[in-house]
């Protein structure tokens, strides 16, 4: 089990491939415990579960995170933009 510190100092592309490599090993333990062959840990499945959780829990905090980033920049560009526009009379 990883900590959360760790999924934290992440950036979104790493977090989806270790979120990827995540569902591959808990696919392949599942495989297992369902043949019947005993696991390395016996809580290695919900381990596995849980890490998958909180990878998840991190790439849509972050995405989030960008999507309010780039909203106010919108808003600060919308209101830093002079107008182009000449006022009647003017050259």
């Amino acid at each position: 089990m990883r900590k959360a510190k760790e999924f934290a100092k992440m950036d979104i592309n790493e977090l989806e491939l270790k979120l990827k490599e995540l569902k591959n090993t808990y696919s392949k333990e599942y495989v297992k415990s369902k043949i019947g062959s005993k696991t390395e840990k016996s809580l290695s499945l919900r381990n596995l579960k849980k890490d998958i959780a909180r990878v998840l829990t991190y790439i849509n905090a972050k995405a989030k995170a960008d999507a309010a980033k780039s909203k106010i920049k919108q808003k600060s560009n919308a209101v830093t933009k002079p107008s182009k526009e000449k006022k009647k009379g003017e050259k």
